[in-house]
């Protein structure tokens, strides 16, 4: 390839010629770029010594340049005193600073994606290296080059003001209806505004408490009530799993009969009227096992391009993979986890929903309600999340089965232990086992649930 292709010496030189010319310009580009952000090896010279002077807290111009060359023996090496003076020369205005950043940084970013494509075909092509350590080097290769390439805006407060005066202005209007997105549970949505975009929602719980299925109560809501898509990762159960839940929660017969092959003629009509439905939804199911944090935004950014998606559910996190293949410790790796989900939110402008484990040291204090710091394998989880709602059972006792004939069994506390935007507190929910879906308390059921509880 011809190596010309890969540099624009002119828009170098604008650059340079900017910086020596206009000191207000330097932030920008020493926010932006890099040494190795320019291919001509005179030009990195000269914006080294420009951006040494700079954070020495000193102000480069022509002659502090050239004394830095001079101090480093490097004056020739950067073309001498000619070569600066005709870059100063050759720059009429500074005006065009940010488009000929763009343009070397573009450039630059081109020829770190060859060098690394280089780099990950050596790898391939020796014998020594596994197929997973390849494609692993592969990924960790390209995701330094894009992170090289996310920058961060300062906006002015006065445009902010201005959009977060309409935003009230629409939320008054909107005065009782839910402002996020829906989940089909009121008392929840009350308490939450509804699930907001960019924001990371976990639902955690105890081993069989109906995380999964409360998660996919929500998907089939959005899709088919709010008719928006929903993309699923579900890394622990297969898509046809998946399937058959959704469907018999829609059909609202009973699973367990259904998987055994055990279909009452009563139940085909439900389930033909709810396969129906589920049919039109906009619901995209990804099952791939062991899912990394690469493969996720990839397929998450193509299906968003596609299908314009509200809504995305992971089931769950701690199965998912992080970047490396010998991470340092498992805190670590879902701590990278945790990170990866919200600023996957953030990128789509989405929610999130992602089903956690409690830790199972839980376990060993018996029947309390669970905390924040139940959460497994990592307090990141905790810190990274909007909003952390627990599922949680009231066990009884077989003293308490004899004393109080009250049933508890399909009476679910759904316990909000962190919003950051909005109250704390619990929600009551039934969870209708047979086809495994929730569904809301009576207001009777509730008062006599909290009555007999404190019991």
């Amino acid at each position: 390839m011809d190596d010309t292709i890969l540099c624009n010496l002119e828009a170098e030189k604008a650059i340079i010629g900017s910086l020596l010319l206009e000191t207000s310009a330097i932030e920008e580009a020493y926010q932006r770029l890099q040494e190795n952000s320019f291919y001509y090896g005179k030009h990195r010279l000269i914006f080294k010594a420009i951006m040494e002077i700079y954070s020495q807290g000193k102000t480069p111009d022509a002659i502090t340049v050239i004394e830095e060359l001079k101090r480093n023996g490097r004056l020739e090496d950067a073309g001498g005193l000619e070569y600066i003076k005709e870059i100063i020369s050759d720059v009429a205005t500074t005006a065009h600073l940010n488009h000929y950043i763009e343009i070397v940084e573009d450039i630059a970013t081109k020829r770190r994606i060859i060098e690394a494509a280089k780099k990950i075909l050596d790898i391939a092509e020796s014998e020594l290296k596994e197929t997973d350590d390849i494609i692993n080097f592969a990924e960790e290769t390209i995701y330094d080059i894009s992170k090289q390439r996310i920058q961060s805006f300062f906006f002015p407060i006065r445009d902010l003001v201005t959009d977060t005066v309409d935003h009230i202005e629409e939320v008054a209007t909107r005065k009782g209806i839910t402002i996020g997105l829906s989940t089909g549970f009121s008392d929840f949505d009350d308490m939450t505004a509804g699930l907001q975009k960019q924001d990371l929602i976990i639902i955690a719980g105890r081993p069989t408490c109906g995380k999964t299925s409360f998660a996919l109560d929500i998907a089939r809501h959005v899709a088919l009530v709010e008719e928006k898509p929903v993309a699923i990762f579900s890394i622990e159960m297969s898509k046809e799993q998946l399937a058959l839940r959704m469907l018999c929660a829609e059909a609202k017969v009973n699973a367990h009969r259904v998987r055994k092959g055990h279909v009452a003629d009563a139940d085909w009509t439900p389930i033909l009227n709810a396969a129906g439905r589920l049919k039109k939804a906009s619901i995209y199911i990804d099952d791939t096992p062991a899912l990394s944090v690469f493969d996720m935004r990839a397929k998450a950014r193509r299906l968003a391009s596609q299908e314009n998606i509200a809504l995305i559910i992971v089931d769950y996190l701690q199965l998912m993979r992080g970047r490396s293949t010998r991470p340092e410790s498992r805190q670590a790796e879902v701590a990278e986890i945790s990170r990866f989900l919200k600023s996957l939110a953030k990128e789509l402008d989405v929610p999130v929903v992602a089903v956690s484990q409690l830790s199972r040291d839980i376990e060993k204090h018996g029947n309390r309600r669970p905390q924040l710091s139940d959460l497994r394998e990592s307090g990141a989880i905790e810190q990274d999340a909007d909003i952390v709602a627990f599922l949680w059972r009231y066990r009884r006792s077989s003293e308490q089965n004899s004393i109080n004939d009250y049933d508890f069994s399909n009476c679910v506390e759904l316990i909000i232990g962190k919003q950051r935007n909005g109250p704390t507190g619990t929600v009551l929910l039934v969870f209708r086992e047979d086809y495994m879906s929730f569904g809301e308390m009576t207001i009777e059921d509730k008062t006599e649930y909290w009555q007999r509880i404190k019991t």
